[in-house]
């Protein structure tokens, strides 16, 4: 399951279908695409996988239950599947359905795959924070990017 893009109603172009052909050369495995997320096709699609197949679900924030977090919305998301592996490191705070709602359906069943565990593997660089208020623009943009280049000598940011 994923999210492509804020797409405010079914927009061909925020669709999931797109990317199967690409999924499937990439695992070197069929793909199954669902054209739901929830719903009885993606039910009986995910009850019916055959060992070493995968299936893609639509994009999930075609429903708004998604980024509001509803329990029955990442309730159905649950019965999809048998573990919940979240590597989205880049959504991982957020309580939408798919990532801080569903993982309460998998008590036992639920981990962090490799890129996230990449991310929270890396050692803390304590970033200091630099309020800057300047009446002109042009004496802003030499300060900040002088400040820019001094973290990055010192090596508190890459």
């Amino acid at each position: 399951m994923s999210h492509l893009g804020r797409p405010t109603a079914q927009e061909p172009e925020f669709s999931l279908r797109h990317i199967v052909s690409t999924l499937e050369t990439i695992l070197g495995v069929q793909v199954l695409f669902s054209s739901d997320c929830i719903g009885e096709e993606a039910q009986a699609t995910a009850d019916n996988l055959e060992p070493g197949q995968v299936l893609l679900l639509e994009n999930l924030r075609y429903h708004s239950e998604e980024t509001k977090g509803d329990l029955g919305f990442a309730e159905a998301l649950s019965k999809l599947g048998d573990f919940y592996i979240n590597d989205a490191f880049g959504t991982a705070h957020r309580a939408h359905a798919s990532t801080t709602i569903i993982a309460q359906f998998f008590p036992e069943s639920k981990c962090f795959g490799s890129l996230l565990a990449q991310e929270i593997d890396r050692p803390f660089v304590p970033c200091p924070i630099v309020l800057l208020k300047f009446a002109k623009e042009a004496s802003s943009n030499f300060i900040v990017c002088f400040i820019y280049e001094w973290f990055v000598s010192e090596n508190l940011i890459h």
